[in-house]
């Protein structure tokens, strides 16, 4: 409230003498929103920039603008508006002009955005430009309007430097949109666990790291599975922050990691501990790590496939998932990972540590047939891809060989998956039930299900949680049941077998939506650069034919009406 009322004033002040000196009644200066539209008039600016001005995200590129051109009003005086501008402010006012426009565009319409990774490959590709409609669903107002423009969340050549000020932290609001959120749109969101983020590495998941530590942990300790998921985290951050801790003793004191968990008391079994998991952090040693929290607007941006929308009931069942007990519709590029052995295939598959491995020669053959950007080695030593569903036979053939599906068996447990529960035994391959939840629906809580719910009780929907004693107590009262205050969404990656998504990180809230991807424009990466897919619009089944001509025409088109316009206005201006 006083934030607000700050603002009040240092907009009111400054306008009391700007409308003194512009004779201006000056008690106009003191009314909200009517001073912006009497600012904007006594400038001679169009009625449409007193919207813009209030527009959070915008609004205060334009009030820098209101302020210049007041000075230019003061400065000038009757003659202001009839001056002809020097080529300095012309070329300013133009910078100005294309900067709050973009931004406006970027953040109330239409916003590019390139895909990062190849969890939605093959329906999009890693390098593809795609159009996100900020229309489709309604744009978020700005929860953090004070930002460098342009910037999402961090300052140029910066790892951590944020790009925004939270001075200014709005509710979160939204634009009425064209339709929601159906099953099957390609949609753009805000990573939901990035409330928390590692900053050297924004892309890691901060709580399933601190469970694969807490988990592992406890494995090399008493070789238990049988904690609950807080005792996991608790013991989860305890060997963070001692790692931290070790690296940071170790920097200052200047000695080796043994001597310096010797001088700082460290047992040699956390000190084991900490080595033996030294690959969640990076690969041969330890290295300190540090967090940040970003408020919603500011988490990066993700892009998945939505399969399931608030009161699904959703389930996977050996790779193929299942909506509301029916087999869901599959993407026409959906993919999976299969199992090859070297002795009937002449790829070459061999890596020496494991682990997916992006591929950067495709001269094989089959590699640039099925356009195969990355290979990996599973528990067996056997060599695994991912490749189309629906391009097995043809795989078969090419190789002799029936590609054996890379499944995770009924049963065992994935501890990295969402809700990190001993008891549930899920894994991306075999996972569920559970029912997405929805706004105003009411949920029984208990000490089994509570770990579905507790980060959309007290993260995204703000209350206080505590479990004690197996009791379950919400803003300081005992709990048996919750009711959702908005709705959540399930989000999976085409790429079923190498895709960070719900099943790691859980539901998606509502007011985390940015958008829906609709078009991919062009992709200039070596491998995935086909002009057969620029252009093209994304389908809840893949995409359609490329429009790259139509686009190209329509450009021409539109370029060359806003030409003969131009000329048509200065033309009209020389004969006055």
């Amino acid at each position: 409230m006083y934030i607000y009322l700050g603002i009040y004033l240092l907009l009111s002040i400054p306008l009391f003498f700007i409308f003194k000196k512009l004779n201006v009644a000056t008690w106009k200066a003191f009314v909200p929103l009517f001073n912006i539209f009497a600012w904007t008039r006594v400038l001679q600016c169009p009625w449409w920039w007193s919207i813009i001005a209030v527009l959070p995200g915008v609004n205060f590129l334009m009030l820098i603008t209101l302020f210049v051109l007041s000075y230019r009003a003061i400065t000038q005086g009757s003659d202001y508006g009839k001056m002809e501008k020097g080529m300095l402010a012309e070329a300013l006012d133009l910078i100005a002009f294309g900067v709050i426009a973009g931004q406006i565009i970027h953040i109330y319409f239409f916003q590019p955005f390139q895909i990062p990774t190849s969890s939605m490959e093959k329906s999009l590709l890693v390098g593809d430009f795609v159009v996100v409609s900020k229309l489709s669903y309604g744009a978020k107002i700005v929860k953090t309007p004070l930002t460098i423009p342009f910037v999402h969340n961090t300052m140029p050549l910066s790892r951590s430097g944020p790009s925004y000020s939270r001075f200014i932290d709005l509710p979160y609001m939204r634009m009425p949109g064209f339709g929601d959120v159906q099953r099957n749109d390609v949609v753009v969101f805000n990573f939901p666990e990035q409330d928390t983020s590692i900053v050297e590495n924004t892309n890691i998941s901060y709580n399933n790291t601190l469970v694969d530590i807490g988990y592992h942990s406890f494995l090399v300790k008493d070789s238990s599975t049988t904690h609950t998921p807080l005792e996991i985290l608790t013991e989860g951050r305890r060997i963070f922050n001692l790692s931290n801790s070790l690296l940071a003793f170790q920097n200052t004191d200047g000695t080796s990691l043994d001597i310096a968990a010797q001088k700082m008391g460290i047992s040699n079994k956390d000190y084991n501990t900490i080595i033996n998991l030294s690959r969640y952090f990076a690969e041969g040693m330890v290295i300190p790590l540090h967090t940040i929290a970003r408020p919603i607007d500011k988490k990066d941006n993700y892009v998945k496939r939505c399969v399931g929308i608030a009161g699904d009931k959703l389930e996977v069942k050996d790779g193929q998932l299942y909506i509301n007990d029916n087999p869901a519709s599959n993407p026409d590029n959906l993919q999976l990972t299969y199992e090859l052995d070297n002795a009937h295939s002449s790829l070459p598959l061999t890596f020496p540590n494991g682990g997916a491995r992006q591929i950067e020669d495709r001269s094989d053959p089959i590699l640039e047939k099925y356009n195969v950007t990355e290979f990996s080695s599973n528990e067996k030593g056997k060599n695994t891809f991912p490749i189309p569903i629906t391009q097995v036979d043809n795989v078969s053939k090419d190789i002799t060989m029936k590609p054996i599906q890379e499944n995770e068996p009924k049963g065992k447990l994935e501890i990295r998956c969402f809700p990190h529960y001993y008891k549930n035994n899920w894994n991306r391959d075999n996972y569920g039930p559970l029912v997405i939840p929805k706004e105003g629906v009411k949920v029984e809580l208990n000490m089994d299900n509570i770990w579905l719910y507790n980060r959309i009780i007290s993260v995204y929907e703000g209350n206080e949680l505590q479990i004690k004693d197996n009791k379950i107590s919400i803003n300081g009262k005992e709990a048996t049941s919750y009711t959702f205050q908005q709705d959540y969404f399930w989000m999976m990656g085409d790429n079923r077998h190498n895709s960070l998504d719900a099943r790691y990180f859980g539901f998606t809230p509502k007011d985390h939506i940015v958008g829906k991807a609709v078009f991919v424009g062009p992709n200039f990466n070596k491998y995935n650069g086909s002009m057969s897919r620029w252009c093209s619009f994304i389908t809840d089944k893949g995409l359609t034919r490329s429009y790259l001509w139509e686009t190209l025409v329509v450009i021409v088109v539109v370029w060359g009406g806003f030409e003969f316009l131009s000329r048509k206005s200065a033309k009209k201006q020389a004969n006055k």
